[in-house]
């Protein structure tokens, strides 16, 4: 029997996401049944061919497979099930298992289509625990499905693999596991990073609002040099920069050259102005770097959370770009979403990266990238941003160790690993996007996915290219008087808005705090009509809330980090039937959210205000 037409339209309706890869997909499907009768095929593991499923009893060699998992691959909050099979392995894994949220990856595409051909898969992929499905070994998915899961697991997580996978996809599941693994990493550092900075970065992407209207954007750069086989060189503020900085001034009319945030103090030591400065921290240290140079000499490219006490006083020319997470900055200066947006990452040499790539630019050339303490030493000479003391604290606090590629090691820590599975993330995306990397920082860390190449060895190639950065700045126009007071009169209408909006999410969200405490008194009386009005007290106030767009953009944005604690447990609150269980869950889960909303709102009232006041004198100065 043919299940595939029946099943295609299942999948159209519930995972249509799938179906255009599917279409696209051919393949020879032959049915070898199992002594049982049951669907089997035939597949290759290196040069040999093996059935996918046992020969004699599919369903029983799967239902032996789920029984011995250790009980934490059953009874675990969410799993990571990498291989369907034929669907054997998933109905026996949902049918034997207590797992609350279910992650599927399929890696062929084949295997998956024939599923569809021999099985009917609506049971199984019916299933209300199933969250996600993917299928196919294309290296960006991993990152997509790696990426997925950090965001959404919260407690216990286990990935269970069929054995016959286990054989088949022994590099692709020590692949996945470290794209998973540096995920999860930079999803618990961004998170946090977004909890402690959350007003300091309110504060300045509002701030910053009047420089984005009086800049152009990074608009006219899209493309520019593509097929020109311009190369970009990044400069980064390692101890290692100070060993070819000498040859920069050589490489300026070769290559475009890119200071990644602080480097911009060691170049200036030495005589040198790159082409552009970029710049995204928004810590008083990034002030103290531009504090101390002179910013006439080199264009900055900023992103909204840069300190803006630099862009307040910076004298040289500026542009702007944003994240791809930005959501204020979308909503209040750029709704038709103009302005080029990058992968928000956690080093700027990140971002540095990705405007080469806008730029169109094919080969990138990192410097001073060491992404650790090489010789315990910090920073290159003249960058002296932060004190000699704190450097040396830093320093020592580094317990951990991280391989060179010089073959020795370096003394690095928690964070700086961050930072480094960082970058080796987006050097994988960027590979894909058809840019190379190559890292030429002597004694620096080992960046998994670059090609390692001394300066040296590099410079008779770059030698012969030339670069005149006269052709990018002519294309970048700057904004004219009209335009710009035009752009902040709809900021200050905007804004205004906004505040108006927040006062009134500041009463609810103070009356939802009362009807939560309603909730716990009611629970611990068991009064289960009041519980279920409550409830739906409750349910009528936070659907109000969240339908407004100020609530999507400020809150999500400035309390990303309790509501995607709140939304991995979403799915057990509306699950659970027990009325008295989902009383103390909705208390526990959406009141520990509505308590941070209700200290934010002050917060965020103040913020929208003082932007407010800035933006007004700078237009009744120009009136």
């Amino acid at each position: 029997m043919n299940y595939y037409k029946t099943n295609l339209e299942f999948l159209k309706v519930h995972y249509p996401n799938l179906v255009p890869l599917l279409e696209g997909h051919s393949a020879e499907i032959e049915n070898y049944s199992t002594r049982m009768g049951e669907p089997n095929i035939m597949i290759n593991i290196g040069d040999r061919v093996y059935p996918l499923h046992s020969r004699f009893n599919a369903t029983e060699e799967a239902r032996k497979w789920t029984l011995t998992l250790e009980k934490g691959a059953k009874e675990s909050k969410h799993a990571f099930i990498l291989g369907t099979g034929l669907g054997y392995f998933l109905e026996s894994y949902l049918e034997f298992t207590k797992v609350k949220d279910i992650f599927i990856y399929e890696p062929s595409i084949t295997v998956f289509k024939s599923w569809l051909y021999l099985r009917d898969v609506r049971t199984a992929l019916s299933d209300k625990r199933i969250r996600l499905i993917a299928i196919g070994e294309d290296e960006h998915l991993f990152i997509l499905v790696a990426k997925n899961l950090a965001e959404q697991i919260s407690g216990a997580f286990v990935k269970v693999t069929p054995p016959i996978y286990e054989r088949k996809y022994p590099e692709l599941i020590r692949r996945f596991d470290n794209y998973l693994k540096d995920m999860i990493i930079q999803q618990i550092s961004d998170m946090q990073t977004r909890q402690e900075n959350k007003v300091i970065w309110l504060t300045n992407i509002l701030n910053n609002m009047q420089y984005i209207a009086s800049t152009s954007s990074i608009l006219a750069l899209k493309g520019v040099l593509l097929g020109k086989g311009v190369k970009a060189v990044v400069v980064g503020s390692g101890p290692s920069l100070k060993k070819d900085i000498h040859l920069l001034p050589q490489l300026k009319e070769k290559c475009i050259i890119i200071a990644a945030g602080s480097s911009i103090q060691a170049m200036e030591s030495y005589g040198i102005s790159p082409h552009f400065v970029i710049s995204m921290d928004g810590s008083l240290s990034n002030y103290n770097v531009f504090e101390n140079i002179n910013t006439a000499n080199t264009s900055l490219i900023f992103l909204p959370p840069i300190n803006y006490l630099i862009t307040e006083s910076y004298k040289g020319e500026m542009f702007h770009a944003k994240f791809q997470s930005d959501s204020i900055i979308s909503y209040l200066v750029d709704p038709e979403d103009e302005i080029p947006k990058f992968i928000s990452t956690s080093t700027v040499t990140g971002t540095a990266i990705q405007l080469a790539e806008y730029m169109g630019i094919e080969e990138v050339v990192l410097m001073g990238q060491d992404l650790s303490f090489p010789d315990n030493e910090y920073y290159a000479p003249g960058v002296n941003h932060i004190s000699t003391e704190d450097k040396e604290a830093r320093i020592s606090q580094a317990s951990l160790w991280v391989d060179n590629v010089e073959g020795g090691k370096n003394r690095t820590k928690g964070s700086m690993q961050v930072l480094l599975k960082d970058i080796q993330v987006l050097v994988q995306v960027m590979k894909l996007r058809g840019v190379s990397i190559i890292n030429t920082s002597k004694k620096g860390a080992i960046i998994e996915g670059t090609e390692w190449i001394s300066l040296e060895e590099l410079l008779p190639q770059l030698n012969d290219l030339s670069f005149d950065p006269n052709d990018l700045k002519s294309l970048l126009t700057p904004v004219g008087v009209v335009q710009r007071n035009e752009k902040l009169k709809v900021i200050l209408n905007n804004l205004n808005k906004v505040i108006l909006q927040v006062s009134k999410i500041e009463i609810k969200s103070k009356k939802l705090l009362e009807k939560l405490t309603d909730l716990r008194q009611a629970a611990a009386v068991y009064n289960h009509k009041r519980i279920e009005a409550i409830i739906n007290e409750i349910n009528e106030i936070w659907n109000w809330i969240t339908s407004k767009e100020v609530f999507n953009v400020f809150y999500d944005y400035s309390l990303a980090h309790y509501t995607n604690i709140y939304m991995r447990n979403v799915s057990e609150i509306v699950e659970t039937t027990d009325l008295f269980k989902k009383a103390k869950l909705i208390e526990e889960h959406l009141g520990n959210l509505v308590k941070q909303i209700v200290y934010f709102n002050p917060e965020l009232k103040s913020a929208l205000e003082s932007a407010l006041n800035r933006i007004s004198s700078e237009v009744n100065t120009q009136l």
